[in-house]
Order: structure tokens, then sequence, then C-alpha cells
């Protein structure tokens, strides 16, 4: 299909969807590449969906970690909306395709599993965390504005060329050349999957289940059609031993099988990201000792008042504590 509808030149199909097609498109005002997503038209179901959607796009659009939001309208009757494309590729692509293992205790199961993530070199802890909270940050900004995304996955999150974390799209299955792998459903919600009522704790799994596949983790192939074999096989088989003690237990707190069990907010997920000892070792190594003199001379001249939490002991003790922490941390 090519034309132009709005402000968008249509260059190709990308993709269809429940709600309607996908086409690869540039924005005429920019010249950014975009993707412009229509109506499917004749379906109550389809219009639903897709108005869901748009109304997710312009509000996440808004976030500096999710699709740039350009504008919507409608042309020859169909109505249409559009987002900005980022440079990169999926998530799925920059750490490997994945690949079935069968496993001895489930016979004739098959489990997919990451090649890559953390072992492949291509992804540190580090890297894992940052991606990790960006999504986070979208997913409490979505969740803040009363929305739930509801699918998340190595197939719909980018990975720019500045190597930050990008949500590109909320559609349930990748945009990107290739078709939507089986496994894709693997990283929805046990109470998705069974077909039950849908809040926020599933998209809190669904972040957990994205970090579990980056830590190297492998779960039973998902079908949406096979939801009560899914469920017997949660929770989710361990993690190899030997990783981060404290991703290890974000990862089993986010995909509890309970929704009650999980992190609370997106945004305690994300403090979990961050306030680690390792990142709080690395926040103190990055404070000089040029700032450190400069507080020790200000608290000898009277100008800079000691800690509380030595602020009870007697004077003498008390500033030689203090000293003691401030230069040995």
């Amino acid at each position: 299909m090519s034309g132009t509808w709005g402000s968008f030149e249509i260059r190709g199909t990308l993709a269809a969807t429940p709600a309607g097609s996908v086409y690869r498109a540039s924005y005429l005002p920019t010249g950014q590449s975009a993707r412009l997503y229509a109506l499917q038209p004749g379906s109550a179901a389809s219009a639903e969906e897709f108005y869901r959607r748009r109304q997710l796009a312009a509000v996440i659009g808004r976030h500096p970690r999710a699709w740039a939001w350009l504008e919507s309208g409608a042309y020859d009757g169909t109505e249409y909306y559009g987002v900005a494309e980022p440079g990169g590729e999926t998530l799925a692509s920059y750490l490997g395709l994945t690949s079935e293992v069968s496993i001895d205790d489930l016979p004739g199961e098959t489990l997919v599993r990451s090649p890559a993530g953390l072992r492949s070199g291509r992804a540190s802890a580090w890297r894992i965390r940052a991606w990790m909270s960006d999504l986070a940050s979208v997913v409490a900004y979505a969740h803040e504005h009363g929305l739930v995304i509801g699918c998340l996955s190595p197939y719909n999150i980018w990975i720019c060329p500045d190597g930050s974390a990008m949500l590109m799209d909320a559609a349930g299955k990748t945009l990107a050349e290739e078709p939507a792998p089986d496994d894709a459903a693997a990283y929805l919600a046990p109470e998705q999957l069974m077909g039950r009522s849908v809040g926020p704790a599933a998209d809190i799994y669904a972040l957990g289940a994205l970090l579990y596949w980056m830590l190297g983790g492998a779960f039973p192939a998902a079908r949406r059609h096979d939801a009560a074999r899914i469920g017997r096989y949660l929770p989710l088989p361990p993690l190899e031993p030997g990783l981060d003690p404290s991703l290890r237990s974000i990862c089993e707190t986010a995909t509890a099988l309970r929704p009650s069990a999980r992190f609370r907010t997106a945004e305690l997920l994300r403090a979990a990201l961050l306030q680690t000892p390792d990142d709080l070792a690395a926040a103190n190594a990055r404070v000089s000792h040029a700032a450190r003199s400069t507080l020790i001379r200000g608290f000898m001249v009277g100008e800079t008042d000691l800690p509380v939490a030595v602020s009870t002991a007697r004077p003498t003790v008390r500033i030689l504590r203090w000293l003691q922490d401030l230069l040995f941390e």
C-alpha cells in the first residue's frame, strides 16, 4: 500500500493485528520514520481494541522511554494514528534469537531459553538493570494514568543506537520484519493466560518475565489456547546458580503466581533495581576526596552539621565515628 494519509507517507505494510493494519511510513513534517496504525473496519471488537491502543499510545507517547506520539486522524473514512519509530533493533534480536531445549524433569515438554542474555556478554548486570529501570518507569507512568499495557516481551522492546531500551509497541506481537514467535505469550501473567481480570500486577509480572529471560531463564513454551497446562508449571523454573542475588530476588517477587505477592507498584520494582548495595557503593565511590575534605573543613569550623545518625553519641565518640565513616566507607 502507498499514498499519503494526513501527514504520513505510506511506504509499505508492516503487519496485521486484531485491531487493524500497521504500515511503515514517513512523517512528512519532520521526515522521521514512523508507524501508522489503521482501524480494521467492520468489527466492534476490533474497534474497541484499536481505541484502547490509541489511548495507550497517546498517553505513553509522552514518556521519553516509549514511542513518541505523532498524530491521529482519518483518511477516506478510516481512522488512524501514528507514532515515531526509533532506530535500533528488538531486544530479542539484540540478545540473540531464542532456542528450544528439552529438560529431563518435564519429559516431552519444550522450554524456551535465551542463549544470550547475561551470559552472552552483550548485556551486563548493570545494563540489564538500566534497561529494566527504563521499562519500569514507562509502566509506572501508564499505571499513574489508569492504563494497563497488557503485553511486554523482547519483541516489542527496542534497543536504540545509544544502548538504551524503549517500549515500541504494545500490540502483543512483534512488528519487526519477522512474524511473532509462539513464545511471546510466555511473558503474559498467569491471570491473563487463564482469562481472568487483568490489572497493573500483570505488567509487573511481564517486567519480571523479561528480567527472567535476560538472566538466562527458561520457561514452558506458552500457548494462549493451552493455559491450563501452562498453569501446572508455575512458578517459573529456578534461575541458574551464581547470579546476582538481588536480581534473582527481584525476578522471583515480580513473577509470583499470586498478583498480591508481586511488587505493589512498578515504582517499587524500579527502586529495587536501583537501590542495591552495589549501586550504593558505586555512588559512594563517585564522591571525590576533595569533596570529603571540604566537608571535613566545614565541620571543623562549625559550618557543617553532623549526620543525624551519630548526633546522639558522646561528642568525642561521635566525631571520631563520623570521620571514620566519611573517610573509609
